[in-house]
């Protein structure tokens, strides 16, 4: 005789089967949450950093016109040259904002040779070769240590490259010498684009750079002497076509006045004591004041960091007097 059969509940296996899938939903469900969550989060961080990128950014803008009050008030009060006394370029100015600092480092950026300045006319319009241009750009070069030849051809380079026509200059290049794209025949906007002239390379341009600015006129840049450093002495040897090394620029600069060069006057004596006979027209291309500055802008805000130039001129165009920005770059966000 068999013994009992255990007897299976009813709906036993369907009880199961719900349980399973009551238990899969939940784990689907759980995973799109955790997904949901997860945007959701991404979301407000994008929003929270488009904010402060923003803020930081409506901040850098204030801080560039506070530069430029600084620097009008800075010249008003100034009486006789301007020089590196009272250490203007070494102490920042900071304003505290809600959530953190705007740091602002003011420096005199008359210390260039404007790469437009090697054509003359008005930009948008016909221009053409400026000589002087070219003869001090070689001298610049050979300064940093350019073979003589060489820097000739890329001066003439570049004068094809902003210049208004399509004729190349002698040992220049127009159109035909670029592949794919043509001169722009246009003032350049940033030293950056000299990299795509024909007959440069990145070992001159490194040279070079830091003595180079591409300003939005084709004026020369004057340069103001009470303001140079040692490592600035190219940018006066390119005033001298001959008879003036770089190191006995050096020693020029080295040997300055306490109290700055009063005129041009008084540093083309102390120049020509050392044998340096200016071009003609390089005369005036120094000055004892600046009219040219750059402003260093940082803003940390609620853990956001914002940083951005400023390139401030003193007078405008038509000689009107007060501080106007020429050009604001953003160098990074952190």
């Amino acid at each position: 005789m068999t013994g009992p059969r255990c007897a299976r509940r009813p709906g036993g296996r369907e009880e199961g089967m719900a349980l399973l899938t009551v238990l899969m939903l939940v784990g689907v469900m759980g995973a799109l949450t955790v997904i949901t969550l997860e945007r959701m989060n991404r979301a407000l961080a994008m929003t929270t950093n488009s904010r402060s990128a923003a803020q930081g950014h409506h901040y850098a803008r204030g801080a560039a016109l506070v530069a430029a009050e600084r620097i009008e008030t800075m010249l008003a009060e100034l009486e006789g040259p301007l020089t590196l006394a009272g250490g203007w370029e070494e102490a920042p100015m900071t304003v505290p904002t809600a959530g953190g600092a705007i740091t602002i480092r003011l420096s005199d950026a008359s210390h260039c040779f404007n790469v437009n300045g090697l054509v003359t006319g008005s930009p948008g319009g016909a221009t053409r070769m400026r000589p002087d241009a070219i003869t001090q750009f070689a001298g610049l070069a050979r300064g940093v240590g350019i073979g003589a030849q060489r820097a000739q051809q890329m001066a003439m380079s570049l004068v094809d490259y902003i210049d208004s026509d399509t004729y190349p200059q002698a040992g220049g290049a127009e159109d035909g010498a670029y592949s794919g794209y043509r001169a722009p025949n246009m003032p350049v906007a940033a030293t950056g684009e000299l990299m795509a002239v024909a007959n440069w390379n990145a070992a001159d341009y490194e040279l070079l750079k830091p003595f180079l600015c591409a300003l939005p006129t084709t004026d020369m840049q004057p340069i103001n002497v009470n303001t140079l450093s040692e490592a600035d002495a190219p940018l006066l040897g390119m005033l001298v076509p001959s008879g003036v090394s770089v190191a006995a620029a050096r020693r020029l600069i080295a040997g300055r006045p306490a109290a700055g060069w009063g005129s041009q006057a008084e540093f083309w004596a102390d120049a020509r004591a050392i044998g340096a006979m200016p071009l003609a027209r390089a005369q005036y291309q120094v000055d004892v004041t600046s009219n040219l500055f750059r402003a260093d802008i940082e803003v940390e805000d609620g853990g956001f960091a914002v940083r951005e130039s400023a390139l401030i001129r003193l007078g405008g165009a038509a000689g009107e007097g007060g501080a106007h920005i020429l050009r604001r770059s953003w160098s990074g966000a952190a």
